[in-house]
């Protein structure tokens, strides 16, 4: 029974960013930090790179609950990895590194965007699915409206900022990818595309997000971290998404 909680798929998927947390800093506890900086995003990047999958096979309604499960699987991991990271934290004192060097700043990055084309490049029609061009433009918007008002506040540190915005953005586009679903219920051609947008474009500021964090390590410092409350809305979301998509097929 406790087999069906080991999926090696998703536990490769999120140990690797997880690992270049460590990487980042040379293997420092200051890893601990980075780790419970990305962690919930991560396991929102798993969930999403496993719902557009299921997006493409909607109207396989039988395949859709084991997918469903890996999918909160991965939320089960990384929750795991939050708590071990904020109980190490609170019982340690870790101090921001005086020098993070290139070269493993370059590396983490490296495989964090490995891992993301690993798990998403299965074949090419799924590589397909990934690539959609208003969620691209949502994110330039975004990360753009983040950046004027961190120059217009005289933000002390613009790309903590975006790093830390960037994933709240992206749940806008996930609403804006929902409330299109349920203004063309009616039009089963448009909800595709509507929830291809609300998931990449939520995707790809994680993304951003995570690269952000691994290639700059001093913005997770006395940063705002992303609680496992985000996790649960973004659970909620992907629930909502699906529980229309099966009412209408």
């Amino acid at each position: 029974m406790f087999a069906a909680l080991i999926d090696l798929t998703s536990i490769l998927f999120i140990s690797l960013p997880i690992g270049c947390a460590f990487i980042a800093c040379r293997g420092s506890k200051y890893g601990f930090v980075i780790a419970r900086s990305i962690s919930i995003q991560v396991g929102v990047i798993a969930a999403l790179v496993g719902a557009i999958f299921m997006l493409g096979n909607a109207s396989d309604l039988d395949a859709l609950y084991p997918a469903t499960s890996i999918l909160l699987l991965a939320f089960v991991y990384v929750f795991v990895v939050f708590g071990v990271a904020t109980l190490v934290i609170n019982n340690s004192e870790i101090t921001l590194p005086a020098v993070f060097q290139f070269k493993f700043l370059l590396a983490a990055c490296f495989i964090f965007l490995f891992d993301l084309i690993l798990v998403t490049a299965d074949s090419e029609d799924s590589l397909i699915a990934f690539f959609d061009f208003g969620s691209g433009l949502f994110l330039l918007a975004s990360a753009g409206c983040i950046l004027l008002i961190g120059v217009a506040t005289d933000s002390k540190n613009v790309l903590k900022l975006v790093a830390n915005s960037l994933p709240y953005a992206g749940l806008i586009g996930l609403l804006i990818g929902f409330v299109l679903c349920l203004a063309y219920a009616d039009d089963l051609t448009v909800i595709g595309p509507a929830l291809a947008f609300g998931f990449n474009s939520l995707l790809y500021t994680n993304c951003a997000s995570v690269f952000i964090k691994l290639a700059k390590p001093c913005v997770n410092h006395d940063s705002e971290v992303i609680e496992w409350q985000y996790g649960v809305f973004v659970l909620v979301g992907i629930g909502s998404c699906w529980a229309l998509l099966i009412s209408l097929v």
